[in-house]
C-alpha cells in the first residue's frame, strides 16, 4: 500500500562544523516537505556543535547518536542509520545545505524508485559558486556502470530506502574505504535493484572548506576505486574486466595529469593505451599528446 508523504530519516554525520553546521541546519528548517526527522550521528565533537543543534529542537524532530570518534563518516552514519524511523534515508554532510524544495521535488518520485539522486553545486565558504559535483546518470547496467566509471552520486545529494541499505549491509566501515565507502555502498544497492533515478537539477550546495586538499583526496579516489574494483571483479565478465581496468587507469591520469603530477600521468596514459577499447585508447592519446605539449612549454619558459 502506498503511504502518502512517507518519512524520511535525514542522517548528518558530525565532527567539529561549528558553525559551519547551522547553514545545515537552516536549510532543513525551511524545507516544503516536512514528514522527516534529523539524525545528527555526532563522532566525538569537541566543539560546540550538539549546542548549536539544540538550538533547531523547537522546529526540528532531532535524534542525536553520540559515538566516539572513529576517524571517518561511514561508523557515525551506520549507527544513524540504525536508530532511524524513516522509509527513506537522506544523507547530508555537515558543511553541506539543501534547497527549500529539495525534499518536496525528491518525494514526487517516490512511488516507482529505490535510490533517487541530484547535482549540487560547489560554494565556498563566502557561499561563491565554484561550479557543480561531478555527477551523472547511471547507463544500462547500473552495477557494472558505477564498477567501470566509478561513483555517479555526491552524497548529500542523494536518497535511498532504509531496507535497501539494511539488505545490502550497510556502508563499509573499514578505513581503507575512506573516501570510496558512498561507492561501495551504491554498488553493493545495485546488486540488489535497478530502481536509481537521476534529478539533472542543482537541489543542493557542496562546501568546499578552506585549506581542503584536492590533491591528497583526489589520489585517495584513485585508491580506493583500485579497491572497490579487485572487491567486485569477478561479477564482471572478461570485456567489462578489461574495460574497467582500461577506464581506471586513465581517469587515473587525467587526476594526475590534472595535479601536475607529470610522471605518474605519463605512466597512466601508458598503461590506457595498452588497452583493446578503442575509445580509451583515443582519449588516452590525446591526454598524452596534452601532456607532452605542456611539458614542452614548462621547457621553454
Amino acid at each position: 500500500m502506498k503511504v502518502e508523504n512517507p518519512k524520511i530519516s535525514i542522517i548528518i554525520p558530525s565532527y567539529n562544523p561549528g558553525e559551519m553546521i547551522l547553514d545545515t541546519m537552516n536549510s532543513l528548517v525551511n524545507q516544503k516537505y516536512k514528514n522527516f526527522e534529523v539524525i545528527l550521528s555526532d563522532d566525538g565533537s569537541t566543539d560546540n556543535t550538539i549546542e548549536l543543534v539544540e538550538g533547531y529542537l523547537d522546529r526540528l524532530d532531532i535524534v542525536f547518536v553520540h559515538n566516539q570518534n572513529s576517524g571517518g563518516p561511514a561508523k557515525p552514519r551506520n549507527a544513524g542509520i540504525k536508530k532511524a524511523r524513516g522509509e527513506w534515508i537522506a544523507f547530508l554532510d555537515h558543511d553541506d545545505s539543501w534547497s527549500d524544495n529539495k525534499l518536496e521535488e525528491v518525494s514526487t518520485y517516490f512511488e516507482n524508485q529505490d535510490v533517487i539522486y541530484h547535482q549540487l553545486e560547489i560554494i565556498n565558504n563566502k557561499r561563491e559558486s565554484r561550479g557543480i559535483v561531478n555527477t551523472r546518470k547511471l547507463s544500462g547496467d547500473c552495477f557494472t556502470d558505477l564498477i567501470v566509471n566509478g561513483n555517479a552520486i555526491a552524497n548529500s545529494g542523494a536518497m535511498v530506502k532504509k531496507e535497501l541499505i539494511e539488505r545490502a549491509g550497510y556502508i563499509e566501515e573499514d578505513k581503507s574505504f575512506i573516501a570510496g565507502e558512498d561507492l561501495d555502498l551504491w554498488i553493493k544497492v545495485s546488486r540488489l535493484s535497478s530502481k536509481f533515478l537521476y534529478i539533472e537539477k542543482i537541489l543542493g550546495q557542496y562546501r568546499l572548506e578552506p585549506g581542503q586538499n584536492l590533491s591528497e583526496s583526489s589520489i585517495k579516489i584513485i585508491d580506493v576505486h583500485k579497491i572497490i574494483y579487485y572487491r567486485y571483479k569477478e561479477h564482471l565478465n572478461l570485456r567489462k574486466q578489461r574495460f574497467a581496468e582500461a577506464n581506471i587507469s586513465y581517469t587515473s591520469a587525467r587526476i594526475f595529469h590534472k595535479l601536475n603530477m607529470f610522471k605518474e600521468a605519463g605512466r597512466a596514459y601508458i598503461s590506457s593505451l595498452g588497452s583493446n577499447i578503442l575509445s580509451v585508447k583515443l582519449k588516452a592519446l590525446v591526454g598524452l599528446l596534452l601532456l607532452s605539449l605542456k611539458l614542452i612549454r614548462i621547457k621553454l619558459q
